[in-house]
């Protein structure tokens, strides 16, 4: 299983791999391959890639890891997918004006957000909300519903389906020109 901690940009990706032993994954370009460093660490066969919200995952880790493990790569989504794939889901869906956001947990593919999803959580947009308070109430849903689906993924209970061709929003990165304020308002 790898997860990240913390929620600065750059924060440790650890995974535990299938002998129990726990290691931080390296940047890109770092001192240790990746397929190194899963060697190392008795692979993960038995073993889950839990990507969680606000981390990107490197290219050359995505490309291992998605195939990597009986169960593949999982994605803790801060959206109803296929709605606001991307870089910025929350921060894309309070500008839109949404109702409503969600967690998809979905299997993680080559493509950007794009694999199916496993399990959806829903919670109404508030008057008061900002992003920090709604990734807040997000991660907080992304935690209790990564548990039930691994659950279900053990007990062979969890169903992928496929995302809608319908729907598909791209929640691009915030630009710093989006940041500036009009203090003549």
């Amino acid at each position: 299983m790898a997860c990240r901690s913390g929620k600065r940009p750059g924060a440790d990706r650890l995974a535990i791999g299938a002998n129990g032993s726990l290691s931080r994954l390296p940047p890109l370009g770092g001192r240790k391959p990746a397929g190194r460093l899963l060697d190392d660490m008795g692979g993960l066969e038995e073993g889950f890639l839990i990507k969680g919200l606000a981390d990107q995952l490197q290219a050359e880790w995505q490309a291992l890891l998605v195939e990597a493990g009986r169960h593949g790569a999982l994605n803790i989504h801060a959206s109803l997918l296929p709605r606001w794939r991307g870089a910025a889901p929350i921060q894309r869906a309070l500008l839109a004006g949404d109702a409503e956001t969600g967690i998809s947990i979905m299997q993680m593919d080559a493509g950007l957000d794009t694999g199916p999803v496993l399990k959806q959580a829903k919670t109404p947009i508030r008057d008061d909300d900002d992003a920090a308070s709604l990734h807040d109430r997000l991660a907080g849903m992304g935690a209790e519903l990564i548990v039930e689906t691994l659950a279900d993924v053990e007990s062979s209970r969890a169903v992928a389906l496929s995302q809608p061709k319908l729907g598909i929003t791209y929640a691009r990165k915030i630009d710093k020109r989006e940041t500036r304020l009009d203090w003549r308002l």
